[in-house]
């Protein structure tokens, strides 16, 4: 599916296995304005310690929205490298928390607040005092507003270190217009495909050079890696067998500005830093990540932003142990 001219760039991939988890289980949630009795899960790979000299625990946040958390296991790599403990769970609606198939459609209950409220939920059943947050994708909307509200709590539960914020789009509308751009330079014939149905009045989506020219998008510009690694498979087989929390989102985009929560950061909530990365080759372009790295109140020298020049929107598998060295050493900073 790569062109001659990114193949020279093909990522390494993962490496070496992934750690078993030290622990795992549920956390009961219940959804705002609901009595629906659900779980949470998760996996953590070290062990959560909350005294004072003890390094905080990164919380990673999968994408989707609906995606599970199986493409976040090269994060529990961080765990072997640098010995701070790594949670990764799974989101309502996900992997091995509680599905609600019932719930298809209901576009008031699927929210962006609904899985703030989670995240929260979570940090506080497992006792995490001071959390470091890595957001992958829409995790990343979920850790970013998951900061701003920290703003509002005079003593919030969990206190946040630092963000990282992982080929995430600050305004998912601004993403429309690049994506097309993506799909009209890809390769004979999906190119020419993408820009007849762009071009057609209504768009001409639903044919099978489209969908074709689709699947040639996702091995460009979604996962690099030849063949796709079954975290990556897994993940999207995942969601095509429930796709209740993916299609409440479909056509939605207006509704995901972060603008607002951005600037309502302040050093104070991240007084360790920031962190945005996003790949070359990523569907969230330098253009949609650049206004999270513009964050005005954290100082230059608590932010960084890194560029991988392999990868494409799964960086975590492909270039894994470039990535965890770039948020391992940034986790580990004073």
């Amino acid at each position: 599916m790569a062109s001659p001219d990114d193949i020279k760039d093909r990522p390494p991939g993962q490496q070496r296995p992934y750690p078993a988890p030290t622990k795992t289980g549920d956390i009961p949630f219940t959804p705002p304005g609901t009595t629906l009795q659900c779980k949470t899960h998760y996996s953590i790979y070290g062990t959560l310690d909350n005294s004072k000299n003890a390094k905080p625990p990164l919380v990673c946040i999968h994408g989707g929205p609906g995606a599970t958390s199986i493409y976040m296991r090269p994060f529990s790599l961080l765990n072997v490298d640098y010995g701070f403990p790594v949670v990764i769970y799974d989101q309502l609606g996900c992997g091995q928390s509680t599905h609600l198939r019932d719930k298809k459609g209901d576009r008031s209950f699927w929210t962006l607040d609904l899985f703030v409220a989670e995240l929260r939920n979570l940090l506080e059943g497992l006792r995490i005092e001071t959390v470091d947050l890595l957001g992958h994708s829409w995790g990343g909307c979920i850790a970013v507003r998951f900061a701003a509200q920290l703003q509002d709590q005079h003593r919030p539960p969990t206190k946040l270190r630092n963000l990282t914020v992982a080929q995430s789009t600050a305004r998912l509308s601004d993403r429309t217009p690049y994506f097309e751009k993506q799909m009209e330079r890809l390769p004979s014939p999906h190119g020419e495909a993408a820009k007849l149905a762009h071009e057609t009045p209504g768009g001409a989506t639903d044919t099978p050079a489209y969908k074709a020219a689709l699947k040639a998008y996702s091995h460009h510009h979604l996962c690099r890696l030849e063949p796709w690694p079954a975290e990556f498979t897994g993940c999207m087989a995942a969601m095509a067998d429930d796709d209740t929390v993916s299609s409440a989102f479909e056509g939605t985009e207006d509704r995901f500005d972060l603008l607002a929560d951005i600037r309502r950061l302040s050093g104070e909530v991240v007084p360790g830093g920031l962190l945005v990365f996003n790949g070359k080759y990523d569907q969230s372009v330098d253009e949609v990540v650049r206004p999270f790295y513009e964050l005005p109140t954290v100082p230059e020298e608590r932010k960084e932003w890194v560029r991988f020049g392999r990868s494409s929107h799964m960086a975590m598998l492909e270039e894994t142990e470039e990535v965890m060295r770039v948020v391992g050493e940034f986790s580990m900073r004073e």
